[in-house]
């Protein structure tokens, strides 16, 4: 297999099997689609394009999505500057050895700005109960946080869990002024950080304090589990009832489809989640308008948040 930090100038062959991390299928002057995307393995991060008249491709390209595992064979090839890879073959679904676990891992630059986020939003909290769950997250899970995979086909990358979490704080941090107070602000990061702990259960190493530990692979149930997780934290941390409602709340909100918010917070971070697992975070921008509506600028399109109002929750 190529790896991706070796293709580094015009003319290297690549082979390998690698996850899709962006795609998109456009049409070039002549009205004619081709593919674009990136892929990505542990080494790194890469361009591609591919071209075909075959309507047979065309089919298997609208099929591909974010997150899926394909074999690329191609060369690469340098366009004003732009490296990239010049996909001659694109295989979607590629057979992967039944001993190995296939998701490459987050490039470490990615990593280590997610890990930046994080610690800069959750230095910020000061209530003492709320700190006391942050401790009690590094102290079970360590660094099976940043070595899990997210929660969807959109995140299975491993380290995608962390890089997600990052992905919601700076959504929040970016909000918080003139949304919502600085205690909403911190109870939103601490959301952030607890509602997708699913992902990493079976890297909860606790010893014998809940039947979680024991769980491995996919998880059947993901609101249950994390709020399995989430009631071991908030007795660890001997959270306050009300603080405790409104995360439970959060956690709902995102992991339980039948479940309607009943708390601001609830409302604002299923909306920011909803967002932010749709369309990824490149930048975010915001603003509120007079009708109380939340607005987050993605790139050049406008992406309106439900806002709780006065007379009812609307989700």
């Amino acid at each position: 297999m190529t790896k991706l930090e070796d293709c580094v100038e015009k003319g290297v062959g690549v082979d390998g099997i690698y996850g899709l991390s962006d795609v998109v299928i456009v049409e070039d002057r002549n009205g004619n689609p081709y593919l674009k995307g990136k892929v990505v393995d542990a080494t790194g991060e890469l361009p591609i394009q591919m071209f075909s008249d075959s309507q047979t491709t065309h089919l298997v390209w609208e099929k591909l999505e974010k997150g899926r595992m394909v074999g690329v064979k191609g060369i690469v090839d340098d366009y004003k500057g732009w490296l990239h890879v010049k996909v001659a073959a694109l295989d979607p679904d590629p057979p992967v050895s039944a001993n190995a676990d296939p998701r490459p891992i987050v490039p470490q630059e990615t990593m280590h700005e997610a890990r930046g986020v994080i610690s800069k939003c959750l230095g910020k909290i000061e209530h003492e109960s709320l700190k006391s769950i942050v401790k009690w997250v590094n102290t079970w899970f360590d660094e099976g946080f940043y070595e899990s995979p997210g929660f969807s086909d959109a995140h299975i990358f491993q380290g995608s869990l962390a890089t997600h979490t990052a992905d919601l704080m700076t959504a929040i941090e970016n909000m918080a002024d003139p949304f919502y107070q600085e205690e909403e602000e911190h109870l939103l990061y601490i959301a952030a950080l607890v509602t997708n702990l699913y992902c990493a259960a079976g890297y909860w190493d606790i010893g014998g304090f809940a039947p979680i530990v024991t769980l491995k692979g996919v998880i059947s149930n993901p609101a249950s589990t994390s709020m399995q997780i989430f009631s071991g934290l908030a007795k660890a941390a001997d959270l306050e009832p009300s603080v405790r409602l409104v995360l439970e709340d959060c956690i709902q909100s995102v992991l339980d489809r039948t479940h309607t918010p009943r708390t601001e917070e609830g409302v604002i971070f299923k909306n920011v989640h909803s967002t932010v697992t749709q369309i990824g975070l490149v930048a975010f921008t915001s603003r509120k308008t007079k009708s109380d509506s939340t607005y987050i600028l993605h790139g050049n399109t406008m992406f309106q948040y439900a806002y709780p109002k006065e007379d009812g929750w609307s989700a």
